[in-house]
């Protein structure tokens, strides 16, 4: 299995973005970008809107040969409504638009999917498995956006083959609830893609429950690498904030990486450093 990220905040973008090779099957989870509106008092830099649409680019072109598309919610950093033709004649699994959603998204998706009849094939994934020979996509049931049920539901992928399980969390934020991590914790992934908590805008502090939580996926015994990124790359000061995380991650033995790092490429977290973009 190949797993490529394809834009994230590591990568100077808001976004979970990645394609997954499994045997002939291609399958892109989550193809959106975005920008923060507003950091620091000040409107993205010239130089973020230019990664967007690199970032952008790139996703259409994995979206033009990709057999699979998974949207695990309907925020705009995660799909992008405005190119429905760009799903024409795939497959696509997508959070329930009807049941735990909130009304943003709600009114989102009523007004996206319509767009797709006839196009696409589209299946409601909430909770369910899905056999493409030997490639396995196991959905979860639907978990809080972070801490609250305010910003909706989201829905966790795993893709399972040759005996390699991989897991795309979304908007999870650390895991900050009990049982939150259940999905992840049963189906033991060999790599976890995994969205970080908000500490930059939650009184830049890591939940005491998200530390647990993340914490327990490294006592799993089978995960190799954690990819942690999105919301807590957003906070410049982020590996001060779960060093306990990644010192537990170097006792067990797990590579604690960034997007970035995981893709062998630089870091960019353009929008926690839009102040040093203009002022520097």
């Amino acid at each position: 299995m190949k797993v490529e990220i394809l834009a994230t905040e590591s990568l100077g973008v808001r976004s979970m973005s990645c394609l997954v090779t499994a045997g002939s099957l291609r399958i892109l989870i989550d193809p959106g970008v975005a920008l923060g509106p507003r950091r620091y008092g000040l409107s993205p830099h010239r130089r973020e809107v230019q990664t967007l649409w690199e970032r952008w680019f790139g996703i259409k072109k994995a979206l033009r040969t990709a057999d699979i598309v998974v949207i695990t919610h309907y925020h705009y950093d995660h799909f992008n409504p405005q190119e429905p033709g760009l799903f024409r004649g795939k497959i696509l699994f997508v959070k329930d638009p009807e049941r735990r959603i909130n009304s943003s998204q709600k009114r989102r998706a009523s007004a996206f999917l319509p767009e797709l009849s006839g196009i696409a094939r589209i299946e409601i994934a909430d909770g369910r498995v899905f056999s493409f020979g030997g490639v396995l996509l196991r959905f979860s049931e639907p978990v809080p956006h972070g801490e609250t049920v305010k910003r909706g539901y989201v829905i966790q992928v795993l893709v399972e083959h040759g005996g390699f399980r991989f897991l795309h969390t979304s908007d999870v934020g650390g895991y900050p609830l009990e049982g939150q991590n259940e999905f992840a914790l049963f189906w033991a992934p060999d790599l976890i893609f995994l969205d970080g908590p908000s500490t930059y805008m939650a009184g830049g502090r890591v939940p005491e429950k998200a530390m647990g939580n993340m914490a327990e996926l490294l006592r799993s015994g089978r995960l190799k690498k954690l990819v942690v990124d999105h919301h807590l790359l957003r906070d410049g000061n982020w590996k001060h904030k779960v060093k306990n995380l990644m010192e537990e991650a170097r006792k067990r033995g797990v590579d604690l990486l960034t997007a970035a790092e995981f893709m062998g490429t630089r870091e960019m977290p353009l929008e926690a450093r839009r102040k040093e973009l203009y002022f520097r």
